[in-house]
């Protein structure tokens, strides 16, 4: 304990019994000798220093502990997302957000598993709050803008392929954004040259390849659309597991040069495939109708009916036929 000792002498510094340093509250009446003062704030920085430690310690770990389950949660959802769960994931990545809020990449697949789910609403404020962490990721503002355009939000998704081309000028996915927006406008041109200008830095990319077929057919330039798809149509027949879009619509630019034999090959390939569409079937009915096969027509459309039960667009195409081409006229005589 420290030892008082008497006020100092009025005519020294000094106390009688040696030097001594003035007490930290004025007026206590005693003063402290400076050795035991010493000691004593060696002793309180130690401790100072030891809780302090402590505490840091305990905080750190508690924090790391708080990473690693947002981790596991984020992981867990991506594990859903590839089995094909949307709602699962979301459930998981929701979680994970909100462990650690700062996290863009959990963010950013929250996005997509609430796309997946058809939220687009809560996708989009997902990628808002990512855009706002990294500003500064092409990405981001490219699917950001893919969102609004599915929403019908034109204006804003204009504004966030901008920003995206600002971040990164050869962004292929950027470029391809930027021209579904000219075709949705109706400006074939400007759109063929943002399509061609994703082609450059994306290399290979189906996707491209057909939105510039589709808008040669839109110009009435089959022989165009029809040299772009060539190899897209190749590689589909050659791989069973590619989609059936690009056989399809083969098939239709072949209608469209009225050669219906090679284009009722690419409609069969495209049926037999677990992705055909619905225009698959009506494609291959149409060319059946005009090679003068009404019994071919009417059977491709019963088999998209038998497809896609739940479309009354079969129903209404099939009641729609000639009533000489009455499906027990037409069963009879392709029989």
């Amino acid at each position: 304990m420290f030892r008082p000792r008497r006020f100092m002498d009025s005519k020294s510094n000094t106390c009688a019994q040696g030097p001594c340093v003035a007490s930290l509250s004025a007026g206590s009446g005693y003063i402290f000798d400076s050795r035991w003062a010493a000691t004593a704030l060696r002793f309180a920085s130690w401790a100072l220093l030891f809780f302090s430690l402590t505490g840091c310690a305990s905080f750190h770990q508690a924090t790391v502990e708080k990473r690693l389950a947002a981790e596991k949660l984020s992981l867990q959802g991506l594990q859903a997302m590839r089995q094909g769960d949307p709602e699962k994931a979301a459930r998981y990545l929701r979680e994970a957000t909100i462990q650690k809020p700062n996290d863009v990449y959990s963010r950013t697949h929250l996005a997509e598993a609430f796309a997946g789910t058809g939220q687009t609403e809560a996708a989009i404020r997902e990628l808002q709050t990512a855009i706002e962490l990294s500003p500064t990721q092409c990405g981001l503002h490219t699917r950001l803008g893919e969102l609004y355009l599915l929403s019908g939000q034109m204006l804003a998704a204009e504004h966030q392929v901008e920003r995206a081309l600002s971040v990164n000028q050869h962004s292929g996915a950027a470029w391809q954004l930027r021209g579904e927006l000219d075709a949705r406008k109706g400006d074939w041109e400007s759109a063929l040259q943002h399509f061609q200008l994703a082609l450059n830095h994306l290399g290979e990319a189906p996707s491209v390849q057909m939105k510039i077929a589709e808008i040669y057919r839109q110009q009435q330039r089959p022989l165009r659309a029809l040299a772009t798809l060539e190899p897209l149509a190749e590689q589909a027949t050659l791989d069973e597991t590619t989609s059936s879009a690009a056989l399809t619509l083969y098939g239709l630019v072949l209608n469209d040069l009225k050669q219906y034999d090679r284009a009722v090959e690419q409609f069969k390939l495209a049926a037999n495939r677990s992705d055909a569409s619905p225009e698959t079937f009506i494609g291959m009915s149409q060319a059946y109708w005009l090679q003068r096969q009404p019994a071919e027509s009417l059977f491709a459309l019963q088999a998209g009916q038998r497809r896609f039960p739940q479309l009354p667009l079969f129903s209404d195409l099939i009641a729609a036929m000639p009533s000489e081409q009455s499906p027990a006229r037409m069963a009879g005589n392709r029989q």
